[in-house]
């Protein structure tokens, strides 16, 4: 049997929906080998979420923020 599972809610930042699919998923996995069990869209797509979701880094606290270079 081939089953594609809404795997929307199972990309980061995960909600309770969210992790409620990956462990069915998984759950599926375990319990039918012999089956085939997709979560769509996929790890590459749930990978581009990640970046995009990703909070950017505070700049450190004295580094410079404009140009290194000296002007003479």
């Amino acid at each position: 049997m081939r089953v594609i599972l809404n795997g929307v809610s199972a990309i980061k930042p995960k909600t309770g929906v969210g992790h409620t699919t990956v462990n069915l998923h998984r759950a599926l996995i375990e319990a039918s080998p012999r089956d085939d069990f997709w979560l769509y869209p996929g790890s590459f797509v749930s990978s581009l979420a990640q970046r995009a979701l990703k909070k950017p880094k505070a700049p450190s606290r004295g580094a410079p923020t404009g140009s290194s270079r000296v002007k003479g």
